[in-house]
C-alpha cells in the first residue's frame, strides 16, 4: 500500500510539472507565431505554414519519442525528461537571434527567385521548420516519454496518461490567458518568452526532484495482485483485448477526430469574430475556451471510461454528442448578436463585463463540443492494443496521428471549406464528419444491442447529418455582419424582432457577401451609403447609387460622402506635395478608391498591397468612383503582407501611402509600430514621404497622440491633416514644405477634375485642412513611450477603452481638443514665396476652414490677412470666428478697432450686428442695424436684423412688417434659414393661419425636428379645417419626437452604464420632455436621480406621470420603493397595495 501512495504522489508531483510544461508550450507557440508574422507577414498561407511547421514538430516528437522508447528507457526517465525541459529553454532563447537573421536570408532569397509564391512558401516552410523543429520536437516528446513511465504503474497507468493530457491541456489555457490576457499587455512579447523559459526551468527542477526522491523503477505494491501481463505497460483485459486492426481504425478515428476539431476551431473563430469584434482578446478567449473544453473532455473521459470493451460505444457516442451539439450551435448563431445586445444592456461597462462576456459567448458556443473533442484522447488510449506494446509507443502513435489530422484539418478548412462554402457549411461538414466517425465506430461495437443493429444506426447518422447539412436555413448575412460589437448602443431597448428590422434598415440590400481567406466581406447598399465591410466593421464608404424617385427635404443638405473625401485625400494629400511622386506603394485595397485617386496622377508605376482577394472581388461595386484601378497599366497588384513585401523587396518608393483598418486590429496593429515605420523609412527614397491614415474614431486621446509620436520618432518632418473624423499623418526624412505653388501646378487634369468633385477645387480648399504640424507637433507629444513590436501598446489597450464602450461613434472629445489651442497651423510653414505675403491667400483659407468648423484656424487665418493688410472681409471672418467661439468681447472690440480705418463700411456693421446677436443684446442689434441702415437703406440683410430685434424686444407688429416686406428677398437664403420660422409664428400669434402655413411647412423642410414649429402647424391646420393634415402632423410630431428621444436615450443609457448620473439626467429629462408618454424613460430619470440623492425629484417625476397616465404598474411600484425611503409610510402603502391590484403580487425592488 505504500507503494501506491508513493506512486500517486509522484504522479501527481509529475501532473504539476507537466502543467507547467503546456504553460510554457502555448506561451511559446503565441510568442513565436507573432515574431514570425513580423518577418514572414500576416498572410494566411505565412501563418498557416508557420502553424504546420509548429504542429508537425509536434507530431514528430511523438513519432521518434515513441519508436525511440526502448532505447530511452536504459536512462532515468525523469532525468530524460529534465533535460527535455532545459533543452526547450535553451533553444527558446536562441529563436528571437535566428528570426532576427531571417531578414537577410529571405532579401536574398528574393534576388534569386524573385516574388514566386511557390518560391515564398518553400523558402518560409525551410525557415520556419530550421528554427521551430528543434524545440517542438522536444516538446512532443514529453507525452509519449513521460507516459513510459507511469505506466510502469499496474494499477494507475491507464488513467495517469489521461490526467496528464488534461493537466498538459489545462497548462496551455492557463499558459494562453496568461500570456494573451496579461503579460503580453504589462511586460511585453520578449519578456512573456522568458517567464516561458521560466515555467520549463520550473518543470526541469520538479522532475530532477522527483528522480532524485523515487527509485529508478516505480513501486508496485507487492500486497495487491498486479493485472500487468508481460511484456506489456499498459493492463488490459484478457477478454476485451483489441486487435491490430481495431487499434489502427482507433488510430485513424482519433486522426479524423483531430481533423474535425481544427476545422471547427477555425470556423467558431470567424463566426465569433463577427460578434465579438477582431481584437486580441476575442482570439485569444476564442484559443481557451477551445483548450478548456478539450482539458474538460479529457478529464471526463478519464474518469468514467474505464471498461475497454466499450471504447466503440464511447467512441460512437461522444462523436454522436458532438455532432449534436454542433449542430445546435449551428442553430443559435444568427440569435448571438441579439444576444450580444442583451448582456451590453444587462452588464455595466467595465472590462471585466467585456472580457466576461467574450468568454461566456465562446464558451457557450464551443464548450459542449470541445469536451467530446478532448474525451477521444483517453478512449483512444483504452482503445490500443497492449500485447507486447509500450505505452510511450502507443501514446506517440496516437497524439502524432492527431496533430497531423488537425494540420489537415486547419489547413482544409482555411484555405478550402470556408473559403468555397463559407462558414457555416463548414461546421455543417464537420458534422457530418463527426456521423461518419460514429458510424465507423458503430462497425466495430461487437457487444450489447447495438452489434445486432449496427447497420441501421450508422445508416441513421449517416442519413442525419446529410440532412443537417442540405436543409438548415442559410445565415442572414445582414444581421451576421451588422457589427453589434461596436453599434450595440444603436439598438438599445429594441426587441428580438425591432432588432432585425433596425438591422435590415442600417444594411439596406446587401450586394456582395464572401468569406474569404482572412476574413468575411460584405458589401451593402443602404439609403444613403454603400459601404464595404471586413468582418462586420466598415472599413470604406461612398455615395450610394440607388435612386431616390422623391427629392430629399431641404434640411437634408448635400448628399453624403461618407469616407469618399478620405479615401480621395489620403493619396491627393502627398501627391500634392511630395517633391517626387514616380513610384508609388499602396498598402491595403479596399474600395479602391485610394488607389484610383493615385492614378490621377502622372505616376510612372504603382504597387498595390492587399492580403484577402474577397475585399478585391467586393471593390467591383465602387467602380463608379475608383475607376477601376486594377485595369491600369501602371498598377501592379500585389496579394502579400505589407511587412514582409517591405522588409524583402529592394524596391524604393518616392510615396508610401498606408491605409490599413484602426491601429488596434490584430494584423493591422503590425503596421503601425515604430518598427514597420524604421521598415518603411527604409523603402523610400532620400526625399520620399510616408502617408499614413490614422482613424480619430474610437481611440483615445493618450493613444492617438502615442501613435502620433511614435510616427515622429522615425519621421523627424510631419505634417497632420484633418478630414472630418479621420487624420491624414505625412512624414519624410528631408524637410517636406507646405509648397502652394507646386500644389496649384499639380491641380490640373484628372486631379482637378477629382477634386472639383469632393469639393476642393482650390489649393485653399486643400491646405484648410491642415491640423498641425513640424515643432508645434513635437512641443505637444512629450513622452518616451512608444507603440513597438514588442508591447503593442495600442493593440492591447485600445480595444478595453474602444469595445467596452459599445459604440461606433465613439469620438473622445479631448482627441477633437488635441492641439487645437497650442497650434499655429499653416502660418510657420508658409513663410516665404508668393503666398506669404498675399492676403486674399489667408482670406480664402480663412474662409474655407470656417466652412469646414474650424473657427479656430479660420480665426487665426483671418488675423493673418488682416496683418498683412486690414480688409473688411478679413475683419468679419474674424468676428465670426470670434462668435462661433463664444468669445464676443474680442470680436467686438476687433471691429471697433478697425471702424474708423472703414466708417462707410456696412460689412463691419454687419459682423458687429451678428455678434450682437449671438449673444442675445437685441438693443445693441437694433441700434446697430439702424445705423448700417442710414448707409444702405436697401440692404436686406440689415432691415432682417432690425426686424428681429423688435420681435424679442416685444414689438410683433413691427417685427412681421419687416419680415413681409423681406419675404420675396431672403426666402430661399440658407444663411437666413430661420426667416420662415419668424414669419410663421407671427402669423401664428396674429391667427393668420392661413399664411402661417406654407412659412412653417418651408422651416420644417429646413429643420424637421424643431418641435415648436411643428405644435403651430398642427395648430394651424386644425384651425383652418384641415383635419387630416393636422392628424398626419400629429402624427409625424410623435415620430419625430420619439425618434429624438430614443437617440438621447441612447446617450443617456452609456452615461448610466459608466455611472455619470449628471449627464444622465440632464438627459434623460431632454428624453422625457420629448416623449412624455414613455414610462421606461421616466423610470430611468426617476432612478437616476434616486442614485443622486434626489428623492424629491424623483418622486415628483412619477407623480407627474401617474397624473396624466395612472395605472403603469412599474411605475406605481417605484414609486412606493421612493416614498418608503422618505419615511411616507401611508402614501407608500397604498402604492404597494396598488401594485399588488394591478399585477397580482407584491413590489420587487430588483
Amino acid at each position: 500500500m505504500n507503494g501506491t501512495k508513493a506512486n500517486k504522489r509522484l504522479n501527481f508531483w509529475l501532473i504539476l510539472c507537466f502543467t507547467c510544461s503546456g504553460m510554457s508550450g502555448l506561451m511559446y507557440e503565441v510568442g513565436w507565431v507573432r515574431m514570425l508574422e513580423l518577418v514572414f507577414g500576416s498572410t494566411t498561407y505565412a501563418v498557416a505554414t508557420v502553424l504546420a511547421v509548429f504542429m508537425g514538430g509536434l507530431a514528430l516528437g511523438n513519432h521518434l519519442m515513441g519508436r525511440w522508447i526502448k532505447r530511452v528507457e536504459r536512462y532515468e526517465p525523469l532525468l530524460v525528461y529534465a533535460w527535455i525541459e532545459v533543452g526547450i529553454a535553451i533553444l527558446a532563447a536562441l529563436i528571437p537571434l535566428l528570426i532576427h537573421a531571417f531578414i537577410p536570408v529571405q532579401q536574398l532569397a528574393v534576388k534569386v527567385v524573385g516574388n514566386s509564391f511557390a518560391a515564398a512558401t518553400v523558402i518560409r516552410f525551410f525557415l520556419s521548420a530550421l528554427v521551430l523543429l528543434p524545440p517542438t520536437l522536444l516538446m512532443g516528446a514529453t507525452l509519449p516519454l513521460v507516459s513510459e513511465l507511469v505506466s510502469q504503474d499496474a494499477r494507475f497507468g491507464r488513467r495517469t496518461i489521461g490526467w496528464l493530457y488534461a493537466a498538459n491541456t489545462f497548462g496551455a489555457v492557463l499558459g494562453c490567458g496568461l500570456a494573451g490576457l496579461v503579460l503580453f499587455p504589462l511586460i511585453g512579447l520578449t519578456k512573456t518568452l522568458w517567464v516561458a523559459m521560466t515555467l520549463n526551468a520550473v518543470a526541469a527542477m520538479g522532475a530532477w526532484a522527483l528522480c532524485k526522491r523515487s527509485s529508478a523503477q516505480l513501486m508496485v505494491d507487492d500486497g495487491e495482485e498486479s493485472d500487468a501481463i508481460a511484456g506489456t505497460r499498459l493492463a488490459y483485459a484478457m477478454d476485451c483485448e483489441p486487435t491490430v486492426e481495431d487499434g489502427r481504425s482507433m488510430v485513424a478515428m482519433y486522426g479524423v477526430s483531430g481533423l474535425v476539431a481544427m476545422l471547427y476551431e477555425v470556423a467558431w473563430s470567424r463566426v465569433l469574430v463577427l460578434v465579438l469584434g477582431s481584437s486580441v482578446y476575442a482570439y485569444t478567449i476564442m484559443l481557451m475556451t477551445f483548450l478548456l473544453g478539450i482539458a474538460v473532455g479529457a478529464w471526463l473521459g478519464t474518469r468514467y471510461m474505464r471498461n475497454r470493451c466499450y471504447v466503440f460505444h464511447g467512441v460512437a457516442l461522444v462523436q454522436l454528442f458532438i455532432m449534436l451539439t454542433t449542430y445546435i450551435g449551428v442553430q443559435v448563431v444568427e440569435d448571438l448578436p441579439w444576444l450580444y445586445l442583451q448582456a451590453y444592456e444587462i452588464l455595466p461597462a467595465s472590462r471585466f463585463s467585456f472580457l466576461g462576456t467574450q468568454f461566456a459567448f465562446a464558451f457557450a458556443l464551443m464548450v459542449l463540443p470541445t469536451l467530446g473533442l478532448g474525451a477521444m484522447f483517453p478512449i483512444t488510449m483504452q482503445g490500443l492494443p497492449t500485447r507486447n506494446e509500450s505505452a510511450g509507443r502507443l501514446v506517440g502513435w496516437a497524439c502524432a496521428s492527431n496533430t497531423l489530422g488537425a494540420i489537415a484539418g486547419s489547413v482544409v478548412a482555411g484555405f478550402c471549406l470556408v473559403p468555397w462554402f463559407g462558414t457555416q457549411k463548414t461546421l455543417l461538414i464537420g458534422v457530418c464528419i463527426n456521423a461518419v466517425i460514429a458510424a465507423w465506430a458503430i462497425g466495430f461495437i461487437r457487444r450489447g444491442v447495438l452489434r445486432r443493429i449496427r447497420k441501421p444506426v450508422a445508416g441513421a447518422l449517416l442519413g442525419t447529418g446529410v440532412a443537417a447539412l442540405l436543409v438548415t436555413h442559410r445565415w442572414d448575412p445582414a444581421v451576421m455582419s451588422c457589427g453589434i460589437f461596436r453599434y450595440a448602443s444603436s439598438f438599445v431597448g429594441t426587441t428580438h424582432e425591432q432588432f432585425r428590422d433596425h438591422v435590415h434598415e442600417g444594411t439596406g440590400e446587401v450586394l456582395f457577401f464572401d468569406e474569404g481567406l482572412t476574413c468575411a466581406v460584405a458589401v451593402t447598399r443602404g439609403r444613403d451609403l454603400t459601404r464595404l465591410s471586413v468582418n462586420g466593421k466598415p472599413d470604406a464608404s461612398v455615395p450610394s447609387d440607388s435612386v431616390n424617385p422623391f427629392p430629399p427635404p431641404v434640411s437634408s443638405g448635400p448628399p453624403q460622402q461618407g469616407d469618399l473625401v478620405t479615401q480621395s485625400m489620403v493619396a491627393q494629400l502627398p501627391l500634392l506635395l511630395s517633391p517626387k511622386r514616380d513610384d508609388v506603394l499602396v498598402i491595403g485595397f479596399g474600395s479602391g478608391v485610394t488607389l484610383g485617386a493615385a492614378l490621377t496622377h502622372p505616376l510612372k508605376h504603382v504597387d498595390c498591397l492587399e492580403l484577402e482577394g474577397a475585399v478585391i472581388r467586393g471593390s467591383q461595386f465602387f467602380e463608379r468612383y475608383n475607376r477601376n484601378p486594377l485595369q491600369d497599366k501602371r498598377t501592379r497588384l500585389i496579394v502579400n503582407d505589407a511587412r514582409n513585401h517591405l522588409l524583402v523587396s529592394n524596391q524604393k518608393y518616392d510615396v508610401i501611402i498606408s491605409e490599413p483598418s484602426n491601429p488596434w486590429i490584430p494584423g493591422a496593429a503590425n503596421l503601425f509600430t515604430q518598427e514597420f515605420f524604421e521598415v518603411g523609412k527604409a523603402r523610400l527614397n532620400a526625399d520620399g514621404t510616408f502617408c499614413l491614415w490614422l482613424q480619430m474614431y474610437e481611440i483615445e486621446s493618450e493613444h492617438f497622440q502615442l501613435l502620433l509620436r511614435t510616427f515622429s520618432s522615425v519621421f523627424p518632418n510631419v505634417h497632420v491633416f484633418r478630414q472630418g473624423l479621420d487624420a491624414i499623418v505625412l512624414g519624410s526624412q528631408q524637410p517636406l514644405p507646405i509648397d502652394v505653388a507646386r500644389i496649384r501646378e499639380r491641380m490640373t487634369g484628372d486631379v482637378q477634375k477629382t477634386l472639383e468633385q469632393l469639393r476642393h477645387p482650390r489649393p485653399e480648399d486643400v491646405l484648410a485642412h491642415y491640423w498641425v504640424g513640424g515643432k508645434d507637433l513635437l512641443a505637444q507629444l512629450g513622452g518616451r513611450v512608444y507603440n513597438t513590436d514588442d508591447n503593442r501598446v495600442i493593440e492591447y489597450s485600445a480595444p478595453l477603452r474602444v469595445l467596452v464602450k459599445g459604440t461606433a461613434e465613439l469620438t473622445s472629445p479631448a482627441v477633437l481638443r488635441l492641439f487645437q489651442e497650442k497650434s499655429t497651423g499653416l502660418l510657420p510653414h508658409i513663410q516665404s514665396g508668393e503666398f506669404a505675403r498675399n492676403t486674399d491667400f489667408w482670406l480664402r483659407l480663412a474662409d474655407v476652414a470656417r466652412k469646414n468648423g474650424g473657427q479656430v484656424d479660420s480665426l487665426r487665418y483671418a488675423l493673418r490677412s488682416i496683418e498683412i493688410e486690414p480688409s473688411t472681409d478679413a475683419i468679419r471672418l474674424a468676428a465670426l470666428a470670434y462668435d462661433r467661439l463664444g468669445a464676443t468681447k474680442p470680436g467686438l472690440e476687433l471691429v471697433e478697432k478697425y471702424h474708423k480705418d472703414f466708417p462707410d463700411s456696412t460689412t463691419l456693421l454687419q459682423s458687429k450686428t451678428e455678434l450682437l446677436a449671438g449673444s442675445g443684446q437685441w438693443a445693441g442689434v437694433r441700434k446697430t442695424a439702424e445705423q448700417w441702415l442710414q448707409l444702405n437703406p436697401a440692404d436686406s440683410r440689415g432691415r432682417y436684423f432690425l426686424a428681429l430685434s423688435s420681435y424679442h424686444l416685444q414689438a410683433p407688429e413691427e417685427a412681421l412688417a419687416a419680415l413681409e416686406n423681406l419675404k420675396s428677398w431672403l426666402w430661399e437664403d440658407k444663411e437666413y434659414r430661420q426667416l420662415p420660422w419668424y414669419l410663421g409664428t407671427l402669423y401664428w400669434q396674429y391667427n393668420r393661419f392661413n399664411e402661417a402655413i406654407p412659412c412653417l411647412e418651408l422651416y420644417l423642410q429646413r429643420d424637421p425636428q424643431h418641435v415648436q414649429a411643428r405644435l403651430q402647424l398642427v395648430d394651424s391646420l386644425q384651425r383652418v379645417g384641415r383635419d387630416s393634415d393636422a392628424i398626419s402632423e400629429c402624427l409625424h410630431l410623435s415620430q419625430v419626437t420619439s425618434s429624438m428621444a430614443d437617440q438621447v436615450l441612447q446617450g443617456a443609457v452609456r452615461n448610466l452604464v459608466g455611472g455619470d448620473y449628471k449627464s444622465a439626467a440632464d438627459q434623460l429629462q431632454r428624453a422625457h420632455q420629448l416623449k412624455p408618454w414613455d414610462p421606461d424613460i421616466a423610470l430611468r430619470l426617476a432612478y437616476t436621480l434616486e442614485q443622486q440623492g434626489n428623492l424629491k425629484g424623483a418622486t415628483e417625476t412619477l407623480e407627474r406621470y401617474l397624473t396624466k397616465l395612472p395605472d403603469r404598474a412599474p411605475v406605481v411600484g417605484y414609486l412606493g420603493h421612493l416614498l418608503a425611503k422618505q419615511n411616507q409610510k401611508e402614501r407608500a402603502d397604498v402604492m404597494a397595495a396598488r401594485y399588488r391590484v394591478l399585477t397580482g403580487e407584491a413590489w420587487d425592488v430588483k
